[in-house]
């Protein structure tokens, strides 16, 4: 971790990045839908642009801007990123904010979960299946 993280408490946490086409599109996106704009956009290096925003349920997450690096490039083999869950105690303001921001459909799952799924993009995982995370109502708690 960074030196200002730990100086702050942060625990060890995972980032996670969504590639959009233009970051400071999305960042004004995102505003407009009521999230927050931490950091951002910076250059890393000849990679990409990004940007780390808050959603209105309070999770941060990163936009990529790509340049010489799209993202990952493994699929469907073992050891592969496969999915991200966003465990949220409003699930309608977060589906809402990532509908909103990057296109999602919101195709429901089981006992109340919702899929976050690119399928209007034309991406897909590499199996030919749409890509998707999740969203999911757990009760508010405090952080560690």
């Amino acid at each position: 971790m960074r030196d200002d993280e730990v100086a702050m408490g942060f625990p060890s946490h995972w980032n996670i990045y969504i590639t959009v086409e233009n970051a400071e599109a999305a960042n004004d996106r995102a505003v407009a839908l009521g999230g927050k704009l931490l950091y951002g956009p910076l250059d890393v290096a000849a990679h990409g642009r990004m940007s780390v925003l808050q959603d209105p349920t309070g999770a941060v997450f990163h936009t990529w801007q790509p340049k010489g690096h799209i993202g990952v490039g493994v699929a469907s083999e073992p050891g592969a990123f496969c999915s991200a869950d966003l465990s949220t105690p409003d699930q309608a303001s977060a589906a809402a904010f990532y509908s909103g921001l990057f296109g999602y459909e919101l195709p429901p799952g089981d006992g109340g979960y919702l899929h976050l799924q690119n399928g209007k993009s034309g991406l897909d995982d590499s199996s030919g299946r749409p890509a998707r995370g999740g969203l999911r109502n757990v009760p508010a708690h405090p952080g560690r």
